[in-house]
C-alpha cells in the first residue's frame, strides 16, 4: 500500500512515498525491516556505494522543515527518497510532533515504509552515541541533542551522509569522520 502525503504538509504533497520496500502493510512492516530485508541498508560500503548510488540518512530537522506548512525546504529537491534511508530515533523524533491523529496514521506508515538501520540498536551504538557526544564536549562544542549523537552514530556505523538541517550534525563531523550534508 502506498503512502500519500497529506494535502495539509504544503510542498510535500500530493507526491507519494512509493510502495513499503518490505513488500508488507504497516501492520506488518513493523517486523521486518533494517539491513536484512533492504538491499539499500547493505549498500553502504564504498566499493556497494558505486553500484547502488547514494544512502542519505535523513535527519529528523529536514523531515520537519519539508513537513511544515510554510517550510523553506521542499523534501522532494533535497533528497530522492529512493537514497533515504532511517533510523529508529529519526522515527521517534518525526512522530513524535504529530498532534493531529491521521497526519500521524500516515507520516508512521510513510516512515516505517523506509529501510530502517540499526534496527534493533545495540549497547555499542548507543556506546559509541555517548563517546561523541564527550569528544564534543571535551573539545569544548556544545551537541544539543544526545539523540543527535545517536544518530550519527547509526550513519557513522553505516558509512552514512547525514542529510540535516541541524547544527549538531556539523559539531558532530568536526569531532569525528561523520559525512553530512546541509538540506538548505
Amino acid at each position: 500500500m502506498s503512502a500519500r502525503i497529506p494535502q495539509s504538509w504544503g510542498r510535500l504533497s500530493p507526491t507519494t512515498f512509493g510502495e513499503s520496500r518490505r513488500g508488507a502493510s504497516s501492520s506488518s512492516a513493523v517486523r521486518g525491516f533494517g539491513k536484512a530485508t533492504s538491499p539499500r541498508c547493505e549498500a553502504t560500503s564504498p566499493a556497494a556505494a558505486l553500484t547502488a548510488g547514494p544512502v542519505l540518512l535523513v535527519d529528523t530537522s529536514v523531515w520537519i522543515e519539508g513537513f511544515r506548512k510554510h517550510g523553506r525546504l521542499s523534501l522532494h529537491a533535497a533528497v530522492d527518497l529512493e537514497e533515504a534511508v532511517t533510523c529508529l530515533p529519526v522515527v521517534q523524533e518525526v512522530l513524535q510532533g504529530f498532534r493531529d491523529e491521521r497526519a500521524f496514521r500516515v507520516a508512521r506508515e510513510a516512515m516505517l515504509a523506509l529501510p530502517i538501520v540499526e534496527s534493533p540498536l545495540r549497547v555499542d551504538v548507543v556506546e559509541e552515541a555517548v563517546a561523541l557526544y564527550r569528544a564534543a564536549r571535551r573539545g569544548g562544542l556544545t551537541v544539543r541533542s544526545g539523540v543527535d549523537c545517536l544518530i550519527g552514530a547509526c550513519a557513522l556505523r553505516h558509512d552514512l551522509t547525514i542529510l540535516h538541517h541541524d547544527r549538531d550534525f556539523d559539531v558532530l563531523a568536526r569531532i569525528s569522520p561523520l559525512k553530512v550534508r546541509e538540506a538548505l
